[in-house]
């Protein structure tokens, strides 16, 4: 492989790495675990496994204890070899299948008693299993070698052998048994696999269950059994296992879950590890290292991805399910899951996605501490850009910020007002603070008292009109976990600008006002004065024109009467327009009054409709009235009433052209009201005039070369003593086809009978229709019996 190729390797290694660290991750991870670094944490997780999954023991196996009370009774030790003997023969003959002692026989003993023990094993035969062991020559020394022990020749050739040896791990706790052990080059089985039979096929090595309960072993004193002190039917079908559990003999090792355990006790536990099918086995690394690249391929890259919260979340939850996985194969099979590695790398995505996201989180505060930064410079230029003063006082009323412009105005500086209050500067804003807070005391949604204006007389300038705003903001302490104000802190703002060219404008203005509100009250006091002034000499001309056409006097020609008509005509015209003007300016100056009475509404329609069949533009218009034959009576001004009607069907007259058709009629009103009807068949307006004919002085047709003369105050008469009378002027008009004006007075206004009176019932009447929509509002006009004038 040249250096090119070897260089793209490497840098392809190295973007993988880049791209995907939690590979890197999970190698590191498989290099402790394959180094044995993380085992010893494995074994405590076993180990708490097994102090939870407890488990009875079958009752197949048997321990005959060579215990301190055994002791005691023989009396000597080391035991003469026919005590051993005896116990064989008593236990063959209660029935067990298979004897197993582990007690050291390498050495000669008594020459008697061991012709003894060898004659009861050449009897029992491979019904009894001896002992070989590893051991070191010097126990406790570090360099000690190494010494096989065994069964005495003349013991030996008649029984099984088994290996007893027990290698504990580096923690110095028995764990593990192995099932055969290799013996002068040849492979001898190991107690257990003896005692287990076929259970131990194919187990070269296992984890011993220390999940069996040891008190669940049935266990019996053998001076007991010496001394026929057991029942017979104890050991029937049974195997027994002979072994030191006194402590004094020192048969005692360090094991999980119960401290330590005599030897015979541990070998016991282990033959029912084999036979309950719960010889434990370690998973093989291959599969561990494989679960550890798949833990860190699936969730490795979605760790640094999702939030810390979430993040974390997964991450209990994977190693919860690891551990709950571990304990299930630990309860159900016989199978040991070290979950320390794949806890590891679990622990380890997480905590790389912490960091990306601390370093994310770094970045986003750098940021956004910048921001605050240029927003604190945005604020600070835009207070000292701004043309109004502006002040900040913390919750004790201490002056925090001033921008130039405030100082200007009070005539100091900002550095000199910080740490002050602001009374000391403007004295009235202490009035306005307490009215602020009063205001929020009961209730209200106040944030603002003002804009008030203060009198300053700064002691570097003019004095000044100062327009003053208080304001009250509250800053509350954030929801968020990470805040630790507890305090809410209430702050005043003062906003305030130089009004003293306004207020001098606003003080010119005022006097312009009022002395155009006193021309304008003289103009209309000396319109009414004229309009006095004016109808005394008309009145002179229009009488002495009537007596001199009227030839009291004497005759006179025929050409000076017409004349005489004339002059008639034109003195009463100017008079009524004098008389306009009277009360126009009447209503303007507030002295206009009512002088109501009790009102013959039919008599005052009737004399309305004689006075315009005289009129000589009404010769050529067809105009009639129709009256209920019951009219009710009115509680109103009676020349005023006249002259609104009049002044209606002038208009009319006046905007209809000949052949039109021009209708009075009374109706009554759907509150109970009468409304009194004027419409014709004239020029109608359009809806952007009518909203002006109220208006004192406008004429529709307002050019100079106009073809209908008046003076435009009949509606604004009309709608003024309409208003006086709390009636209603309505008016309604189609351009070019007819015009309806409606003078609606109220209920309150209606004397005598109503309209029903001596009609038909209206609930009764076939020919009753209901109203259009838009003329409901305000006059209901059914048909009923009337009475027609033409």
């Amino acid at each position: 492989m040249n250096s090119a190729s070897r260089t793209a390797i490497t840098s392809r290694l190295g973007r993988l790495l880049v791209d995907y660290p939690h590979i890197l991750l999970a190698l590191v991870v498989t290099v402790l675990f394959l180094s044995n670094a993380v085992r010893p944490f494995d074994r405590m997780l076993y180990d708490l496994r097994l102090e939870t999954i407890t488990r009875p023991a079958t009752g197949t196996l048997a321990v005959v204890e060579i215990d301190p009370t055994s002791i005691n009774e023989v009396g000597v030790w080391p035991w003469p070899r026919d005590v051993y003997a005896g116990v064989l023969q008593k236990l063959a003959r209660a029935g067990a299948t298979e004897i197993a002692v582990d007690v050291d026989f390498s050495s000669r003993g008594k020459r008697s008693a061991d012709d003894v023990l060898a004659g009861t094993l050449r009897e029992l035969g491979e019904l009894v299993i001896l002992p070989v062991f590893r051991q070191q020559a010097r126990p406790g020394a570090a360099t000690s070698g190494v010494h096989d022990t065994s069964p005495h020749r003349d013991f030996i050739q008649f029984v099984q052998l088994g290996s007893v040896t027990i290698f504990p791990e580096s923690d110095g706790l028995v764990r593990n048994l192995m099932t055969t052990h290799v013996w002068e080059e040849k492979t001898l089985p190991s107690f257990v696999t003896l005692l287990a039979g076929p259970k131990a096929l194919g187990i070269p090595e296992f984890s011993i269950d220390y999940g069996i309960d040891p008190e669940t072993i049935p266990r019996y004193s053998l001076v007991d059994v010496l001394n026929d002190r057991i029942p017979g039917a104890a050991f029937k079908g049974k195997k027994v296992l002979i072994g030191a559990t006194a402590t004094e003999l020192g048969d005692q090792h360090a094991v999980p879950v119960f401290r330590s355990l005599p030897g015979p006790v541990i070998q016991a536990v282990a033959y029912e590890s084999l036979v309950q099918d719960r010889a434990l086995q370690e998973l093989r690394p291959e599969a561990i290292i494989g679960f550890v690249l798949i833990v860190a391929m699936v969730l490795g890259k979605r760790l640094t991805r999702w939030s810390w919260q979430w993040a974390g979340l997964a991450m209990v939850a994977a190693i919860v399910s690891t551990e709950a996985l571990a304990f299930g194969l630990q309860s159900f099979y016989p199978f040991l899951l070290p979950t320390v590695a794949i806890d590891l790398v679990l622990f380890l995505c997480f905590l790389w996605g912490l960091l990306i996201a601390l370093e994310q989180k770094a970045a986003d505060l750098f940021r956004h501490a910048m921001m605050l930064l240029h927003r604190g410079g945005v604020i600070d230029r835009v207070l000292e850009d701004s043309f109004d003063g502006i002040v900040v006082t913390d919750s004790i009323g201490r002056i925090e910020r001033a921008n130039k412009e405030a100082a200007r105005l009070l005539g100091t500086s900002p550095s000199a007002m910080i740490g002050n209050s602001m009374a000391g500067f403007l004295p009235e804003v202490s009035a306005m603070e307490n009215e602020l807070t009063a205001l929020e005391k009961e209730g209200h949604e106040a944030r603002f008292v003002g804009p008030r204006e203060i009198n300053v007389s700064p002691a570097t300038g003019l004095p000044l009109i100062l327009e003053v705003v208080v304001g009250r903001f509250v800053i509350r302490p954030s929801e968020t976990k990470w805040e630790r104000r507890t305090n809410t802190r209430n702050l005043f703002s003062y906003t305030f600008r130089d009004v003293t060219a306004r207020s001098e404008l606003a003080e010119k203005e005022r006097e312009a006002l009022e002395a155009a509100v006193a021309a304008s009250r003289a103009k209309t006091e000396f319109l009414a004065n004229m309009s006095h002034e004016l109808r005394t000499p008309l009145n002179a001309i229009i009488g002495f024109s009537e007596v001199v056409h009227g030839e009291l006097l004497g005759p006179i020609e025929p050409k000076y009467k017409e004349y005489l008509l004339n002059i008639h005509d034109s003195g009463k015209h100017l008079l009524s327009v004098i008389n306009n003007i009277l009360d126009v300016s009447k209503i303007e100056s507030g002295s206009f009054e009512l002088h109501e009475d009790l009102v013959d509404l039919r008599q005052v329609m009737e004399a309305c409709f004689t006075l315009s069949k005289g009129w000589p533009e009404s010769a050529d218009r067809n105009i009639t009235m129709e009256l209920p034959e019951v009219c009710p009576n009115l509680f109103a001004d009676e020349r005023l009433l006249k002259q609104m009607i009049v002044n209606l069907l002038s208009n009319a007259v006046k905007y209809s052209e000949s052949g039109d058709s021009i209708g009075m009629t009374v109706a009554e009103a759907k509150d109970g009201g009468v409304g009194i009807v004027v419409r014709d068949t004239g020029i109608g307006m359009k809806p952007d005039v009518i909203a002006k004919l109220t208006e004192p002085f406008y004429q529709v047709d307002s050019t100079l070369s106009r073809s209908r003369e008046g003076t435009g105050l009949g509606l604004s008469l009309v709608a003024a003593y309409a208003e006086a009378h709390g009636a209603e002027l309505v008016i309604d008009s189609e351009f070019g086809q007819w015009t309806e004006v409606r003078l609606v007075f109220g209920r309150s206004r209606v004397i005598g009978p109503n309209f029903k009176a001596g009609s038909q019932d209206e609930e009764d009447d076939p020919t009753r229709q209901e109203p259009e929509a838009e003329a409901a509002s305000v006059v209901d006009i059914r048909p009923r019996q009337t009475v027609r004038y033409s």
